[in-house]
């Protein structure tokens, strides 16, 4: 990637995905095993549209201006523009880390309040069906570990260096 993940890079890459990120849960027993966990949680929550949860993913303690009650209304307003399916299967399908440099650049900026420990590009395989009909598609999520915990934030394909569709 060539962007440094900072909390310009985080937002952007939720908009540029349609989708916001989030942390997973409010307490540590809640967290997922590892980031391909982690953002199946997010994803599935996404999906069974349970907005609050998936708001509770994104990283907005470590930030002083990011509400997740905002988070929440955009999932909201995003994954009513169309309908999405039932989510049948997930799979993590790719899971590998950024450059060092991009963790440290992460680590740099001012406006972010934590330690970013890892940043995985996380690519999964998702089965729909709508009206009968079945789907796969990938779905892309950026892992990232902040003092030893895993948060999601959803992406696009296009933020990627890894894990795209063609590996």
């Amino acid at each position: 990637m060539s962007e440094t993940l900072s909390r310009r890079r985080i937002l952007k890459a939720t908009a540029a995905s349609g989708v916001a990120a989030s942390m997973a849960g409010c307490t540590g027993s809640l967290l997922g095993d590892s980031a391909c966990d982690t953002g199946e949680e997010f994803i599935v929550a996404l999906y069974d549209e349970e907005f609050d949860d998936a708001a509770s993913y994104y990283p907005h303690e470590y930030f002083d201006d990011i509400d997740a009650d905002e988070i929440a209304s955009q999932y909201e307003m995003l994954f009513s523009m169309g309908d999405v399916g039932d989510l049948e299967e997930i799979s993590c399908a790719c899971s590998e880390s950024v450059d060092d440099e991009e963790i440290d650049e992460a680590n740099a900026e001012e406006e972010f309040n934590g330690e970013v420990d890892d940043i995985k590009e996380l690519r999964y395989d998702l089965t729909t069906t709508n009206d009968g009909e079945e789907t796969t598609d990938s779905g892309y999520v950026m892992g990232i570990e902040i003092d030893g915990d895993w948060y999601a934030v959803f992406a696009s394909e296009a933020d990627f260096e890894h894990c795209t569709a063609d590996e």
